[in-house]
Protein backbone atom coordinates (compact mmCIF):
# COMPACT_ATOMS: atom_id res chain seq x y z
CA UNK A 1 0.00 0.00 0.00
CA UNK A 2 2.88 2.04 1.01
CA UNK A 3 4.74 1.37 -2.76
CA UNK A 4 1.37 2.33 -4.25
CA UNK A 5 0.96 5.63 -2.59
CA UNK A 6 4.65 6.62 -3.12
CA UNK A 7 4.14 5.89 -6.89
CA UNK A 8 1.35 7.92 -6.93
CA UNK A 9 2.73 11.14 -4.96
CA UNK A 10 5.66 10.40 -7.68
CA UNK A 11 3.49 10.62 -10.68
CA UNK A 12 1.16 13.54 -9.07
CA UNK A 13 4.32 15.72 -8.39
CA UNK A 14 5.59 14.95 -11.60
CA UNK A 15 2.47 16.08 -13.36
CA UNK A 16 2.43 19.49 -11.51
CA UNK A 17 6.12 20.26 -12.09
CA UNK A 18 5.43 19.97 -15.59
CA UNK A 19 2.72 21.87 -15.68
CA UNK A 20 4.03 24.89 -13.47
CA UNK A 21 6.37 24.88 -17.15
CA UNK A 22 2.61 26.16 -18.78
CA UNK A 23 1.96 29.25 -16.84
CA UNK A 24 1.47 32.44 -19.23
CA UNK A 25 -1.67 33.63 -20.56
CA UNK A 26 -0.17 34.66 -23.84
CA UNK A 27 3.25 34.38 -25.17
CA UNK A 28 5.75 35.67 -28.51
CA UNK A 29 7.87 33.98 -30.49
CA UNK A 30 11.66 34.67 -29.01
CA UNK A 31 13.30 37.08 -30.23
CA UNK A 32 17.52 38.91 -29.91
CA UNK A 33 17.17 35.96 -26.75
CA UNK A 34 14.18 37.07 -25.16
CA UNK A 35 10.07 36.38 -25.81
CA UNK A 36 7.48 38.74 -24.64
CA UNK A 37 4.70 36.42 -22.28
CA UNK A 38 1.75 37.59 -20.39
CA UNK A 39 0.55 36.85 -17.20
CA UNK A 40 -2.04 37.86 -14.93
CA UNK A 41 -3.16 40.46 -17.66
CA UNK A 42 0.19 42.18 -17.73
CA UNK A 43 3.18 41.57 -19.89
CA UNK A 44 7.24 41.08 -19.53
CA UNK A 45 10.01 39.21 -21.07
CA UNK A 46 12.20 35.64 -19.92
CA UNK A 47 15.16 34.20 -21.23
CA UNK A 48 16.35 31.60 -23.25
CA UNK A 49 16.63 29.14 -19.90
CA UNK A 50 13.02 30.42 -18.66
CA UNK A 51 14.38 33.14 -15.95
CA UNK A 52 11.84 36.41 -15.66
CA UNK A 53 14.22 38.63 -17.43
CA UNK A 54 12.12 42.18 -17.14
CA UNK A 55 9.01 41.92 -14.92
CA UNK A 56 5.50 41.15 -15.76
CA UNK A 57 4.40 44.81 -15.43
CA UNK A 58 3.63 46.01 -18.86
CA UNK A 59 -0.42 46.07 -19.96
CA UNK A 60 1.34 45.45 -23.74
CA UNK A 61 4.52 44.79 -25.60
CA UNK A 62 6.03 44.13 -28.70
CA UNK A 63 8.89 42.01 -29.36
CA UNK A 64 12.61 43.04 -29.26
CA UNK A 65 13.84 44.63 -32.41
CA UNK A 66 17.32 46.12 -32.47
CA UNK A 67 17.66 45.86 -28.45
CA UNK A 68 14.76 48.02 -27.90
CA UNK A 69 11.00 47.21 -27.46
CA UNK A 70 8.14 49.15 -27.16
CA UNK A 71 6.36 48.72 -24.25
CA UNK A 72 2.72 49.47 -22.63
CA UNK A 73 2.38 51.81 -19.08
CA UNK A 74 -0.63 53.49 -18.04
CA UNK A 75 -1.98 53.61 -21.75
CA UNK A 76 1.42 55.26 -23.27
CA UNK A 77 3.99 53.58 -24.92
CA UNK A 78 7.70 53.73 -24.10
CA UNK A 79 11.03 52.27 -25.21
CA UNK A 80 12.97 49.96 -22.94
CA UNK A 81 16.23 48.18 -23.69
CA UNK A 82 17.22 44.64 -22.28
CA UNK A 83 17.72 45.61 -18.70
CA UNK A 84 14.67 46.84 -18.63
CA UNK A 85 15.85 50.90 -18.75
CA UNK A 86 13.56 53.20 -19.84
CA UNK A 87 15.04 54.77 -23.25
CA UNK A 88 12.12 56.58 -24.83
CA UNK A 89 9.50 57.84 -22.39
CA UNK A 90 6.05 56.82 -21.71
CA UNK A 91 4.02 59.28 -23.82
CA UNK A 92 3.40 57.81 -27.25
CA UNK A 93 -0.28 56.36 -28.38
CA UNK A 94 1.66 53.25 -30.74
CA UNK A 95 5.22 52.84 -31.68
CA UNK A 96 6.64 50.21 -34.41
CA UNK A 97 9.08 47.72 -34.34
CA UNK A 98 13.54 49.70 -34.75
CA UNK A 99 14.89 48.84 -38.48
CA UNK A 100 18.34 50.71 -38.95
CA UNK A 101 18.18 52.26 -35.38
CA UNK A 102 14.97 54.43 -36.28
CA UNK A 103 11.25 53.55 -35.33
CA UNK A 104 8.10 55.17 -36.34
CA UNK A 105 6.05 56.44 -33.82
CA UNK A 106 2.45 58.42 -32.88
CA UNK A 107 1.71 61.54 -30.93
CA UNK A 108 -2.03 63.15 -31.75
CA UNK A 109 -2.38 60.84 -34.27
CA UNK A 110 0.15 61.80 -36.77
CA UNK A 111 3.93 59.78 -37.18
CA UNK A 112 6.86 60.58 -36.45
CA UNK A 113 10.44 59.28 -35.89
CA UNK A 114 12.72 58.19 -33.11
CA UNK A 115 16.16 57.14 -33.08
CA UNK A 116 18.09 54.12 -30.63
CA UNK A 117 19.58 56.31 -28.35
CA UNK A 118 15.98 58.22 -27.50
CA UNK A 119 15.55 61.07 -29.57
CA UNK A 120 12.44 62.94 -31.62
CA UNK A 121 14.36 63.27 -35.26
CA UNK A 122 11.30 64.40 -36.91
CA UNK A 123 8.16 66.34 -35.77
CA UNK A 124 5.08 64.32 -35.73
CA UNK A 125 3.44 65.69 -38.52
CA UNK A 126 3.48 62.56 -41.21
CA UNK A 127 0.24 60.15 -42.07
CA UNK A 128 -0.19 56.32 -41.84
CA UNK A 129 1.30 56.00 -45.11
CA UNK A 130 4.50 56.49 -44.16
CA UNK A 131 7.21 53.36 -43.73
CA UNK A 132 9.82 52.51 -41.61
CA UNK A 133 13.85 52.91 -42.81
CA UNK A 134 15.13 51.13 -45.69
CA UNK A 135 18.78 51.42 -46.56
CA UNK A 136 18.81 54.55 -44.04
CA UNK A 137 16.13 56.67 -45.86
CA UNK A 138 12.24 56.43 -45.28
CA UNK A 139 8.91 57.68 -47.54
CA UNK A 140 6.69 59.58 -45.72
CA UNK A 141 3.21 60.79 -46.71
CA UNK A 142 1.53 64.56 -45.16
CA UNK A 143 -1.22 66.48 -46.51
CA UNK A 144 -0.47 69.58 -48.28
CA UNK A 145 -3.19 71.99 -49.32
CA UNK A 146 -5.60 69.18 -48.93
CA UNK A 147 -3.76 66.69 -50.99
CA UNK A 148 -1.66 63.53 -49.97
CA UNK A 149 1.57 63.95 -50.83
CA UNK A 150 5.09 62.11 -50.33
CA UNK A 151 8.73 62.83 -50.05
CA UNK A 152 11.70 60.68 -48.65
CA UNK A 153 13.64 61.79 -45.59
CA UNK A 154 17.12 60.44 -44.07
CA UNK A 155 18.19 59.69 -41.15
CA UNK A 156 18.51 63.42 -39.71
CA UNK A 157 15.14 63.94 -40.38
CA UNK A 158 15.81 65.94 -43.30
CA UNK A 159 13.69 66.28 -46.24
CA UNK A 160 16.07 64.90 -49.51
CA UNK A 161 12.96 64.11 -51.96
CA UNK A 162 10.80 67.47 -51.78
CA UNK A 163 6.79 66.52 -51.21
CA UNK A 164 5.15 65.58 -54.35
CA UNK A 165 1.50 64.01 -55.71
CA UNK A 166 3.04 61.21 -56.40
CA UNK A 167 3.22 57.95 -54.06
CA UNK A 168 7.51 56.63 -53.42
CA UNK A 169 7.74 53.20 -52.33
CA UNK A 170 10.45 52.08 -49.80
CA UNK A 171 14.05 51.96 -51.55
CA UNK A 172 15.59 48.69 -52.31
CA UNK A 173 19.29 48.07 -53.75
CA UNK A 174 19.63 51.80 -53.72
CA UNK A 175 16.33 52.71 -56.34
CA UNK A 176 12.65 53.48 -55.36
CA UNK A 177 9.60 53.66 -57.55
CA UNK A 178 7.06 56.27 -58.10
CA UNK A 179 3.90 55.65 -59.11
CA UNK A 180 2.22 59.27 -60.88
CA UNK A 181 -1.44 57.96 -60.78
CA UNK A 182 -2.25 61.01 -62.01
CA UNK A 183 -0.28 61.04 -65.60
CA UNK A 184 -0.98 57.36 -65.81
CA UNK A 185 3.27 57.18 -65.15
CA UNK A 186 5.44 54.89 -63.17
CA UNK A 187 9.70 55.11 -62.80
CA UNK A 188 12.46 54.15 -60.92
CA UNK A 189 14.40 57.37 -58.72
CA UNK A 190 17.47 57.12 -56.90
CA UNK A 191 17.99 58.38 -53.31
CA UNK A 192 18.47 61.80 -54.03
CA UNK A 193 15.41 62.15 -56.22
CA UNK A 194 16.99 61.98 -59.59
CA UNK A 195 14.86 60.17 -62.17
CA UNK A 196 16.62 56.94 -63.17
CA UNK A 197 14.17 55.04 -65.64
CA UNK A 198 10.18 55.75 -67.00
CA UNK A 199 8.87 52.04 -67.27
CA UNK A 200 7.39 51.99 -70.79
CA UNK A 201 3.91 52.73 -71.27
CA UNK A 202 2.59 49.38 -71.06
CA UNK A 203 4.17 48.50 -67.43
CA UNK A 204 3.63 49.46 -63.71
CA UNK A 205 5.28 48.52 -60.83
CA UNK A 206 4.80 45.35 -58.42
CA UNK A 207 7.00 45.33 -56.02
CA UNK A 208 11.03 45.90 -54.71
CA UNK A 209 14.26 45.47 -56.37
CA UNK A 210 15.91 42.03 -55.21
CA UNK A 211 19.20 41.07 -56.72
CA UNK A 212 18.92 43.28 -59.33
CA UNK A 213 15.05 42.64 -60.67
CA UNK A 214 11.63 44.14 -60.07
CA UNK A 215 8.64 42.66 -60.68
CA UNK A 216 6.62 45.10 -62.95
CA UNK A 217 2.50 44.12 -63.96
CA UNK A 218 0.99 44.73 -67.69
CA UNK A 219 -1.87 47.46 -66.97
CA UNK A 220 -5.60 46.42 -67.76
CA UNK A 221 -8.19 48.17 -69.53
CA UNK A 222 -10.99 47.51 -66.72
CA UNK A 223 -13.73 47.06 -69.35
CA UNK A 224 -12.49 43.76 -71.31
CA UNK A 225 -10.48 42.61 -68.28
CA UNK A 226 -10.24 38.70 -68.01
CA UNK A 227 -9.49 38.95 -64.38
CA UNK A 228 -5.70 37.24 -65.12
CA UNK A 229 -2.89 38.98 -64.15
CA UNK A 230 -0.14 39.50 -66.50
CA UNK A 231 3.29 40.17 -64.57
CA UNK A 232 7.43 40.09 -65.08
CA UNK A 233 10.66 41.72 -64.07
CA UNK A 234 12.56 44.92 -64.86
CA UNK A 235 16.32 45.64 -64.14
CA UNK A 236 17.15 48.65 -62.73
CA UNK A 237 16.93 50.59 -66.11
CA UNK A 238 13.45 50.23 -66.17
CA UNK A 239 13.96 47.60 -69.47
CA UNK A 240 11.19 44.45 -68.82
CA UNK A 241 13.72 41.71 -69.03
CA UNK A 242 11.62 39.12 -67.80
CA UNK A 243 8.34 39.38 -70.38
CA UNK A 244 4.93 39.83 -68.54
CA UNK A 245 3.58 36.47 -69.28
CA UNK A 246 2.97 35.00 -65.54
CA UNK A 247 -0.39 34.91 -63.74
CA UNK A 248 1.66 35.73 -60.51
CA UNK A 249 5.11 36.43 -59.66
CA UNK A 250 7.04 36.81 -56.35
CA UNK A 251 10.61 38.56 -55.59
CA UNK A 252 13.97 37.18 -56.28
CA UNK A 253 15.59 35.57 -53.44
CA UNK A 254 18.95 35.68 -52.13
CA UNK A 255 19.78 32.85 -54.17
CA UNK A 256 18.55 33.76 -57.20
CA UNK A 257 14.90 32.11 -57.44
CA UNK A 258 11.69 33.37 -57.85
CA UNK A 259 8.34 31.77 -57.26
CA UNK A 260 6.03 32.32 -60.78
CA UNK A 261 2.81 31.06 -61.49
CA UNK A 262 2.03 30.20 -65.00
CA UNK A 263 -1.93 27.76 -66.07
CA UNK A 264 -2.65 27.88 -62.46
CA UNK A 265 0.28 26.14 -61.29
CA UNK A 266 3.52 27.63 -59.59
CA UNK A 267 7.42 27.09 -60.08
CA UNK A 268 10.52 29.11 -60.07
CA UNK A 269 12.63 30.75 -62.30
CA UNK A 270 16.35 32.36 -62.58
CA UNK A 271 17.94 35.43 -63.23
CA UNK A 272 17.67 34.76 -66.80
CA UNK A 273 13.96 33.47 -66.56
CA UNK A 274 15.03 30.14 -67.58
CA UNK A 275 12.87 27.72 -65.19
CA UNK A 276 14.46 26.10 -62.49
CA UNK A 277 12.02 24.25 -61.03
CA UNK A 278 9.00 23.06 -62.99
CA UNK A 279 5.58 24.92 -63.13
CA UNK A 280 3.47 22.17 -61.08
CA UNK A 281 2.75 23.11 -57.69
CA UNK A 282 -0.50 24.48 -56.47
CA UNK A 283 0.52 27.53 -54.30
CA UNK A 284 3.69 29.88 -53.85
CA UNK A 285 6.73 28.43 -52.21
CA UNK A 286 9.70 30.26 -51.12
CA UNK A 287 12.95 29.40 -49.43
CA UNK A 288 13.41 30.34 -45.99
CA UNK A 289 16.56 32.15 -44.76
CA UNK A 290 19.34 29.18 -44.12
CA UNK A 291 17.19 26.68 -45.20
CA UNK A 292 17.81 24.24 -48.10
CA UNK A 293 13.84 23.06 -48.42
CA UNK A 294 10.48 24.62 -49.54
CA UNK A 295 7.26 23.39 -48.87
CA UNK A 296 4.84 22.78 -51.50
CA UNK A 297 1.83 21.99 -52.69
CA UNK A 298 0.99 18.76 -54.87
CA UNK A 299 -2.63 17.05 -55.16
CA UNK A 300 -3.55 18.67 -52.13
CA UNK A 301 -0.57 17.73 -50.10
CA UNK A 302 2.30 19.11 -48.98
CA UNK A 303 5.84 18.05 -49.29
CA UNK A 304 9.09 19.70 -49.55
CA UNK A 305 11.26 20.03 -52.21
CA UNK A 306 15.39 21.08 -52.34
CA UNK A 307 16.71 24.14 -55.06
CA UNK A 308 17.03 21.98 -57.78
CA UNK A 309 13.06 20.85 -57.89
CA UNK A 310 14.06 17.22 -56.11
CA UNK A 311 11.09 15.66 -54.43
CA UNK A 312 12.70 15.53 -50.74
CA UNK A 313 9.98 14.44 -48.92
CA UNK A 314 7.04 13.26 -50.42
CA UNK A 315 3.38 14.62 -50.60
CA UNK A 316 1.65 13.19 -47.97
CA UNK A 317 0.57 16.21 -45.32
CA UNK A 318 -2.86 17.42 -45.00
CA UNK A 319 -1.21 20.49 -43.47
CA UNK A 320 2.80 21.71 -43.16
CA UNK A 321 4.74 24.65 -42.12
CA UNK A 322 7.56 25.71 -43.66
CA UNK A 323 11.51 24.65 -42.46
CA UNK A 324 12.89 27.14 -39.71
CA UNK A 325 16.00 25.92 -38.01
CA UNK A 326 16.34 22.93 -39.52
CA UNK A 327 12.50 21.73 -38.24
CA UNK A 328 8.93 21.92 -39.36
CA UNK A 329 5.58 21.15 -38.42
CA UNK A 330 3.34 19.17 -40.21
CA UNK A 331 -0.26 16.99 -40.22
CA UNK A 332 -0.94 13.92 -41.34
CA UNK A 333 -3.70 11.57 -40.47
CA UNK A 334 -5.21 13.94 -37.92
CA UNK A 335 -1.60 14.20 -35.81
CA UNK A 336 0.44 16.95 -35.24
CA UNK A 337 4.04 16.68 -35.33
CA UNK A 338 7.80 18.02 -35.38
CA UNK A 339 10.07 16.76 -38.88
CA UNK A 340 13.35 17.42 -39.74
CA UNK A 341 14.74 17.93 -43.37
CA UNK A 342 14.87 14.04 -43.69
CA UNK A 343 11.44 13.82 -43.19
CA UNK A 344 11.54 12.30 -40.60
CA UNK A 345 9.55 12.49 -37.59
CA UNK A 346 10.99 14.14 -34.48
CA UNK A 347 8.36 14.22 -31.79
CA UNK A 348 4.38 14.74 -31.69
CA UNK A 349 2.65 17.84 -30.74
CA UNK A 350 -1.12 15.98 -29.92
CA UNK A 351 -0.61 16.50 -26.53
CA UNK A 352 -0.63 20.32 -26.63
CA UNK A 353 -3.96 22.48 -27.52
CA UNK A 354 -2.16 24.89 -30.01
CA UNK A 355 1.44 25.83 -31.43
CA UNK A 356 3.56 28.62 -32.74
CA UNK A 357 4.15 27.92 -36.47
CA UNK A 358 8.19 27.82 -36.25
CA UNK A 359 11.09 27.30 -34.17
CA UNK A 360 13.16 30.71 -33.49
CA UNK A 361 16.01 30.52 -31.15
CA UNK A 362 15.63 26.94 -30.52
CA UNK A 363 12.29 26.97 -28.87
CA UNK A 364 8.59 26.87 -29.92
CA UNK A 365 5.18 28.25 -28.28
CA UNK A 366 3.02 25.86 -27.47
CA UNK A 367 -0.15 25.83 -25.21
CA UNK A 368 -1.22 23.18 -22.76
CA UNK A 369 -4.62 23.08 -20.65
CA UNK A 370 -5.32 26.81 -21.98
CA UNK A 371 -1.65 27.88 -20.75
CA UNK A 372 1.52 28.41 -22.85
CA UNK A 373 4.90 27.62 -22.43
CA UNK A 374 7.97 26.73 -24.42
CA UNK A 375 9.57 23.15 -25.97
CA UNK A 376 12.91 22.59 -27.14
CA UNK A 377 14.11 20.88 -30.46
CA UNK A 378 13.65 17.27 -28.59
CA UNK A 379 10.28 18.67 -26.97
CA UNK A 380 11.67 19.20 -23.64
CA UNK A 381 9.74 21.79 -21.72
CA UNK A 382 11.54 25.13 -20.84
CA UNK A 383 11.62 24.92 -17.30
CA UNK A 384 10.11 28.19 -16.29
CA UNK A 385 11.76 29.71 -12.98
CA UNK A 386 9.46 32.40 -10.98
Amino acid sequence: MKKLILIVWCFTTLLASAQENFVFDASFQFKEGLAAVKQNDKWGFIDRTGKIYIPIQYEETRSFSEGLAWVKKLSKWGVINKNGKEVLPFKYEFGHDFNEGMARAEVNGKLGYVNNIGQEITDFTYDFWSNDFFEGYAVVSKEISRKYANGVINAKGEVVVPFRNVLYHKFSEGLSFFSDLKNDQYGIIDKEGNNIAILPDHLAFDGVFSNGLAKVVRKINIDNWNGIHHKGYVNKQGQEVISTNYQDTKDFSKDGLASVKLNDKWGAIDKKGKVVIPLKYEASFHFPENEELARVAKDYYYGYIDKEGNNIIPFEYEKAESFREGLAIVEKDYEKFVINTQGEKVFSLDEYDDNGSYFSEGLLPVQKNGKWGFIDKTGKPLEIKE
